[in-house]
């Protein structure tokens, strides 16, 4: 979608200076950085600067390397030797060396040398950009969560187990290529860009390679490629790990282009938009509502035409109005909060401030060594060094790290003059209209620490419902197994509202102790699930407690039952399923927990998988040997916890594959603990010595466990005189969790179907709907407007070849989103993106409602509401209220938002068995011309050829009478028929000639909501 925001450097917190300067200014600070940071042997304030510089790192400074005349010389002799045979490719590649522009032979700061091809200005790009992919290979790792993903998680290679991927500089090579070549396109003046379209992103990539290739050829000396093993990514390391100091300061100076920081003001997409007048002279920050990373020439028509004013759905306007209501929320950061994660993360890092912390906390040697594992295994790790920044970030204080993050949360701190700076975020949607921060760093739907800094900016004192509503907040904070514990309820799993806020009572001591000496206090960090939320949660509790007249900004977290299978409860009209998950009440009275109920009943057939196998099940042997040694212990590994990791991502379209992976990372300590205890040892060893028989079942331990077992990996590859016997007991704990994770996922998916079996009927019936459109792209207009199209085209790869003048040849292979669709893949993603469409669509209705019942502000993490401690009981009416309205009945009781889904699905089957795509093409284009009297002129014959024609003018009669924003979505899919191959051509034809649609809906009568009023108050609590 075209729908964009147009941001102003001057609008954001954070040092944006290269980002402030005009292109012209912007180039000559790269070359001059790149010189100064990576190119200057390092001085005597280079060393002092360096805060790794201390002892004997002063050893490990960078060697001077080579000069920058020199190494951009021999680049210059192999980027001249280029020339390309694609036109698009030819037009970017002479734009880029063209000479200097104006702007920069006006300046007489600029030395003035011959006119001809400037490669210097290339191949400082190409050196930042390949210092970015440094830096941010974390982003590319981490860039979709498989509990989110549409249908099946993508594996990551073990980078950490491998020799060539230790602690040091790396990338991935197809990251640094993207990355400069969106440097590249990003260098271009916007009007040459559109010139280029619709191939100036293949062309960037073509030439990114290319230049990355003369870029490593130069600096050989620094740079390397490598591969871990074959069919792992090619990478590109730096041969001395020390270079990492150079490459930070250089990082620090030109910080990142793909995403803006924190604003000053709160921005807003317009319907009419309009683009700023000098667009292309200043550095404005684009965001779109929607965008794609590989897009086709589908979608973006299919988008840019939806976002046109005449094709816009009416209720669209309703959907930005609460993206834009987000995207107006003022926060400010919990200044407190971030001082005392500092002072953790120091305490990890500086001895001197570690002892001096101690010291003043009155901290024991046990209880110093305590905090100080706790904070390494939990909250923050020192990174090496050498290093110059985290490949991931794994615990909630690494991302103070970051360098967004620290530079944002510098300007923020220092912004306020005696009061906290105000700030706001911008928010996109992705392609099923889920909304996110566009700061990935700084963002209310981020990890533990990231959450805990947010805070209302314009707080309020706590009312009385406001009191019950805090106490409640925190309470949901800490662990079940705490709170359970302390409560001691008798014969359930479940804790009431009430007993929530008891807890907290209970425990006022406690958690005033904790704000008072969070170092002192280990309360905090050993009761809570998500400790430096709680932490926030005592810091406000404290506030009330001593002062309760001051306004508290701390928001507090609403949060649905499963939110996934709460949505096809209603779908399906299952009244035991509503239960489980809270949508309606219990006769007790209590809360549902599915979780735990699945659990339960998963242990009754543990120890007898052989039931549960199918034909194609990969490995049963292996399989039945750990599923009988899970059986010694059954409570153990079916649990509440483990069937959450499981349940929970069904609805998400999470495979059996991805969730193994989820479980093994929960069993992997219990797994260990249950070795040691020698549990089994025989079966054990038998299930280790079939595997190690068989590579594919090596690799599907290796896929399930590489991220496990840290330190046992590291011991193991060490030159410890134990390193061997670490090996082995490596295998012996990855074998087994890997396949106990596979039977634990077996035995939880089977309860669910057992138990509430409308889930799989419900994505069966999907799967027809979805086979009945074999071969097109599946989309659909969200109850809010929102075009909603999977992205689940086949990926091709195009090779390009770059010749040298010398004889050589360089042969990329490019890869992009094709024009053909996978059905398997459609059929596989409509379960979890149904239901993120209507998940989102409850949202913006949520937002929009509570704006209308005077709730001043909320944040949202899609299934999770953020709002201040006043608003949690009118908030928690509009939720149901909302839920009630989107799931409202027709005249036969069956939701109508389903039945207007099911229409348009019979609609998209229509198109199908269509012959001649472009006849309806040019009736929709010109009512009444030649090619609809022709059909009119057929219809009144006999035979096959008329029933075909009278085919098509129903379906013509049925598209016209479409609202224009409709009728554009199926346009769309008519000229996609209209361009298709001839074998894709005869597959549908064929398709559509077996293929029957699923009879009817499935659910018979929806569920008695009420408007909400008859809902659980458990729904979201």
């Amino acid at each position: 979608m075209s729908l964009s925001l147009w941001i102003t450097p001057e609008s954001q917190y954070g040092d944006l200076r290269l980002q402030d300067a005009r292109p012209g200014a912007r180039r000559r600070a790269l070359v001059e950085g790149i010189k100064r940071y990576l190119f200057k042997a390092p001085d005597a304030q280079d060393t002092q600067d360096a805060p790794e510089a201390q002892g004997p790192e002063l050893e490990r400074s960078p060697p001077p390397g080579p000069e920058f005349e020199t190494v951009l010389r021999a680049f210059g002799e192999s980027a001249g030797q280029l020339h390309f045979t694609q036109p698009a490719a030819i037009r970017l590649w002479e734009t880029v060396i063209a000479p200097p522009d104006e702007d920069a032979a006006s300046d007489p700061d600029t030395p003035q040398g011959p006119k001809g091809p400037s490669f210097e200005a290339v191949f400082c790009m190409a050196t930042h950009g390949l210092c970015q992919a440094f830096a941010v290979q974390r982003l590319q790792m981490d860039a979709s969560d498989p509990a989110e993903d549409d249908a099946e998680a993508d594996d990551q290679p073990a980078t950490d187990d491998a020799g060539g991927a230790e602690p040091g500089l790396w990338a991935e090579e197809a990251l640094a290529r993207g990355i400069v070549a969106a440097l590249l396109v990003k260098s271009l003046k916007r009007s040459l860009r559109e010139a280029l379209e619709p191939d100036v992103q293949t062309s960037a990539r073509l030439i990114a390679a290319t230049l990355l290739d003369c870029l490593i050829a130069a600096l050989s000396d620094w740079f390397e490629r490598y591969q871990d093993a074959p069919g792992q990514p090619h990478c590109i390391r730096a041969r001395d790990p020390s270079l990492a100091r150079r490459v930070a300061k250089l990082l620090a100076e030109l910080p990142y282009f793909y995403t803006p920081q924190p604003l000053t003001d709160p921005v807003a997409y317009q319907l009419r938009e309009t683009e700023p007048a000098d667009a292309d002279e200043r550095d404005y920050f684009r965001v779109d509502l929607i965008g794609y990373r590989r897009t086709n020439a589908f979608l973006r028509r299919l988008h840019a035409g939806a976002a046109k004013p005449s094709r816009v759905a009416a209720e669209f306007q309703r959907y930005l109005d609460a993206v834009n209501l987000q995207q107006a929320v003022a926060w400010r950061i919990n200044l407190p909060l971030l001082a005392l994660a500092r002072r953790l993360a120091a305490f990890a890092t500086d001895p001197v401030a570690r002892e001096a912390e101690s010291r003043a906390a009155g901290l024991d040697e046990a209880a110093s060594a305590a905090l100080l594992g706790w904070i390494e295994e939990a909250f923050y790790k020192p990174k090496p060094a050498e290093t110059l920044a985290r490949r991931k970030y794994q615990r909630p204080g690494e991302v103070l790290d970051h360098p967004l993050m620290h530079s944002a949360l510098t300007a923020l701190q220092a912004a306020g003059d005696g009061d906290r700076a105000r700030f706001f975020l911008p928010w996109k949607a992705d392609y099923r209209g889920r909304i996110y921060a566009e700061t990935p760093w700084l963002t209310p739907q981020g990890g533990d620490l990231q959450r805990a800094l947010f805070e209302f900016a314009d707080g309020r004192p706590l009312d009385a419902s406001g009191g019950v509503a805090l106490r409640r907040h925190g309470a949901n904070l800490v662990s079940r197994r705490r709170l359970l514990a302390d409560l001691g309820p008798i014969g359930r799993q479940v804790v009431t509202l009430e007993e929530r806020e008891r807890w907290v009572l209970d425990h006022e001591p406690e958690i005033l102790a904790c704000a008072a000496a969070p170092l002192a206090e280990p309360f905090w960090r050993e009761a809570a699930d998500k400790p430096m939320q709680f932490l926030a949660f005592c810091l406000a509790y404290r506030q009330w407690s001593l002062t309760p007249d001051l306004p508290v900004h701390l928001p507090v977290q609403i949060d649905g039952t499963c939110n996934g299978l709460q949505h096809i409860a209603v779908l399906t009209g299952d009244v035991d399923l509503a239960r489980a998950v809270n949508v309606l009440p219990r006769e007790d009275g209590l809360p549902g927990d599915i979780y735990s109920e699945i659990a339960t009943a998963a242990i009754t057939t543990l120890g007898r998988l052989d039931s549960l196998l199918s034909r194609d099940t990969k490995h049963p042997e292996g399989l039945r040997l750990a599923d009988a040694w899970l059986a010694q212990e059954p409570a153990t590994w079916l649990n509440r916890a483990t069937a959450k990791k499981v349940i929970m991502t069904i609805p998400y379209g999470a495979r059996e594959n991805s969730q193994a992976a989820y479980v093994a990372e929960t069993i992997a300590d219990t797994v260990a603990d249950a070795l040691r205890r020698g549990l089994a040892t025989a079966q054990v060893e038998a299930l280790c010595a079939w595997v190690n028989t068989d590579a594919e079942r090596l690799k599907v331990v290796y896929r399930l466990t590489w991220r496990l077992f840290p330190e046992l990996r590291k011991k193991a590859r060490s030159k410890d005189p134990d390193a061997a016997e670490a090996e082995r007991e490596l295998q012996r704990l990855r074998v087994l969790t890997a396949y106990a994770a596979r039977v634990i996922v077996k035995h939880l998916r089977h309860a669910l179907s057992r138990g509430f079996p409308s889930v799989d009927r419900f994505s069966a019936w999907l799967g027809h709907q979805a086979g009945a459109c074999a071969g097109l792209p599946l989309l659909w207009p969200s109850p809010l407007g929102f075009p909603v199209c999977q992205d689940k085209f086949a990926l091709e790869g195009r090779s390009a070849t770059a010749k040298l003048r010398g004889g050589q040849s360089i042969r990329v292979d490019l890869e992009r989103l094709s024009e053909r669709v996978e059905p398997h893949k459609q059929r596989d993603a409509l379960l979890p993106n149904l239901i993120h469409s209507l998940d989102a669509t409850h949202l913006a209705m949520t937002l929009i409602r509570a704006h209308e019942a005077g709730v001043p502000g909320i944040g949202s993490i899609h299934d999770c509401l953020l709002c201040h401690p006043n608003d949690a009981d009118t908030l928690g009416r509009v939720v149901r209220e909302r839920f009630a309205a989107l799931y409202r009945p027709g005249a036969d009781g069956i939701p109508a938002v389903l039945t207007d889904w099911s229409r348009w699905m019979d609609g998209m089957g229509r198109l199908m068995p269509l012959l001649e795509p472009t006849t309806v093409l040019g009736a929709l284009d010109h009512p009444g011309g030649l090619g609809e009297k022709k059909l009119v002129a057929e219809a009144e014959g006999d035979g096959d050829q008329a029933l075909a024609a009278l085919v098509v003018l129903d379906l013509l009669a049925s598209l016209r009478r479409l609202p224009p924003s409709r009728q554009w979505l199926m346009r769309c899919l008519v000229e996609f028929l209209s361009q298709e191959a001839e074998p894709a051509r005869a597959q549908r034809l064929a398709a559509a000639g077996r293929t029957r649609r699923a009879a009817g809906l499935p659910l018979t009568t929806g569920l008695p909501l009420g408007g909400g009023a008859a809902m659980s108050d458990y729904f979201f609590s």
